[in-house]
């Protein structure tokens, strides 16, 4: 159980536990389990409700105030604080679709996943466009290996090369 000192509507101090009372009473001898009894009330130490701690994609929760849950007694709080950049973990962030490729601004790149933004409820994945790498390029255009070798049987070896050449002029080493 949570304790608070309590001074009309103030908190004075939270937690607040058997060792606190003895140093703010320390002419008085406290039983053991002296603050589950009622009268600690006369020393202003009130017994403070545990709420769950709340759990939230992206958030994080920091133990707030002591406040009045309405009915004469006292409870915890929970302060939500939205997690840096440096805290989140991948289940905070929220997967967003590549974008198409009718989507992009050029055909010619490709999208990779970038740092995660805040849109202002949570945060979200994003994707940068870039350029497409002359490798990449280059693999697309010689085929898959069984597409190679049925070029090379049919054209002969000379052709292969040749095709090799015009692809390796077309994306060049960047």
């Amino acid at each position: 159980m949570l304790y608070a000192k309590i001074v009309g509507d103030t908190v004075e101090q939270y937690p607040y536990g058997i060792d606190h009372l003895k140093a703010d009473n320390p002419q008085v001898g406290f039983p053991v389990g002296f603050l589950g009894n009622p009268s600690a009330s006369e020393y202003n130490v009130f017994p403070v409700s545990e709420i769950e701690k709340p759990v939230k994609a992206g958030y994080r929760y920091e133990q707030g105030s002591v406040e009045s849950d309405g009915s004469g007694g006292w409870r915890q709080s929970w302060v939500e604080v939205a997690k840096t950049k440096e805290e989140l973990a991948d289940s905070d962030i929220t997967p967003v679709p590549m974008p198409s490729i009718e989507e992009r601004k050029n055909i010619g790149t490709t999208m990779t996943e970038g740092d995660p933004a805040w849109d202002g409820e949570k945060w979200v994945q994003t994707w940068v466009e870039g350029p497409v790498s002359y490798i990449s390029q280059r693999l697309a255009d010689y085929g898959e290996a069984e597409v190679q070798i049925e070029f090379i049987t049919e054209n002969g070896l000379e052709a292969w090369q040749a095709k090799v050449a015009e692809i390796k002029a077309k994306y060049p080493k960047s």
